[in-house]
């Protein structure tokens, strides 16, 4: 192989190498992110559950203009809603699976 040809070689291999570098720190956004996704996703899911069981709290004390020390404690201990807690794992991994089936 002449000296040309090897410097062409080495180019290429160079450019690959880098392109290769690039689509790794790429996939590792794209892992970072999908995993963002999923905290945000079930952060949301619990407050909507959290506002949901707080709503209907609320609505009852204006119709009967009372709430138990029960419903007080269960407001901030969240114990009216912990199994629903429970499911949001499984939800939000049904709608973000894994990305590369590791």
């Amino acid at each position: 192989m002449n000296i040309a040809d090897q410097s062409a070689l080495e180019a290429l291999l160079g450019r690959i190498s880098r392109d290769l570098s690039a689509i790794q720190d790429t996939q590792k956004l794209l892992e970072a992110n999908h995993e963002n996704l999923k905290k945000v996703a079930t952060s949301i899911r619990k407050h909507v559950l959290l506002v949901g069981y707080t709503k209907t709290v609320i609505q009852s004390f204006i119709e009967n203009g009372e709430i138990s020390k029960k419903v007080l404690l269960d407001i901030y201990t969240g114990s009216e809603i912990k199994n629903d807690f429970k499911s949001i794992s499984n939800e939000v991994d049904a709608l973000f699976p894994d990305l590369f089936n590791r």
